[in-house]
């Protein structure tokens, strides 16, 4: 596969949006945790719509990492930030999570989308470009000597500040899938399997995902996964496992996770 020009390889992992944050990843071995490496980054597009609008729809697309998007608007509701303490900031909320995302590409995205501003300490819009040498008189000789570029803060806008309070509710199936982030292909399909019309039995589900490499270690069972779902109401003995309104609601947030990331 070919993008601007460049060729990459077969194991590449691609998220390409049109609307103004198109990132492209070198895919990554399966070890949970292990770091993305940026390969590209193509053009960005234009992108006049009001920010909030842009928010809500970086909010859609961006579902499975929420609370990454959450904590990093919360830490910097009210003071500006250095980009030290921000990307160790979103190391710690995504440490158990996989993903292609890196620290930058959290906080270009939110300030693409117009809820993190670049600023200096003191809150200053952060300068665009390299800055012009100025000029310095030695022995009666003007010299251009290079101008280094203040450190990186970033602050919530107020339109950020917003976005916290339109995503503040976060429903007890959401911080499961949250929390569990690594094992949503396992509730994907086991909740997909409890939407037969039948419904399914523990030795079926069991049967399903007992070979699967994400519940080898730690050894995993479905009723470990089942009797957290029931817990958040996704999920129902009827006899047998049914799935409910709640869990149907599930599927279509992990199937929408899932494809945030296709593979190129």
């Amino acid at each position: 596969m070919q993008v601007d020009g460049q060729t990459l390889p077969e194991n590449a992992e691609v998220n390409v949006q049109n609307d103004g944050y198109d990132v492209i990843y070198m895919g990554e071995p399966a070890d949970a945790g292990a770091p993305a490496r940026h390969v590209i980054r193509t053009k960005h597009h234009d992108d006049d719509r009001p920010a909030p609008i842009r928010i809500a729809e970086l909010f859609v697309h961006m579902q499975p990492h929420k609370r990454v998007l959450r904590g990093i608007l919360e830490q910097c509701l009210s003071t500006p930030h250095s980009h030290d303490d921000v990307f160790a900031h979103i190391e710690e909320l995504s440490a158990k999570h996989r993903s292609v995302y890196s620290p930058e590409n959290f906080c270009d995205l939110l300030a693409k989308s117009g809820a993190l501003k670049k600023v200096t300490e003191e809150g200053e819009d952060y300068p665009e470009g390299d800055p012009e040498p100025r000029t310095v008189v030695i022995d009666g000789v003007e010299y251009l000597e290079p101008v280094e570029l203040p450190e990186l803060y970033y602050i919530a806008t107020p339109d950020g500040a917003n976005a916290l309070k339109d995503n503040e509710s976060t429903s007890p199936m959401e911080e499961l899938f949250d929390k569990e982030f690594n094992y949503r292909p396992i509730y994907l399909k086991l909740l997909e399997m409890c939407a037969a019309e039948e419904g399914s039995t523990m030795p079926q589900l069991d049967a399903a995902i007992i070979n699967d490499p994400l519940v080898q270690e730690p050894r995993y069972y479905a009723t470990r996964f089942i009797s957290n779902l029931e817990t958040v109401g996704a999920v129902s003995w009827e006899p047998g496992w049914h799935i409910t309104d709640i869990g149907l609601k599930g599927i279509e947030l992990l199937a929408s996770g899932s494809s945030a990331v296709e593979e190129g």
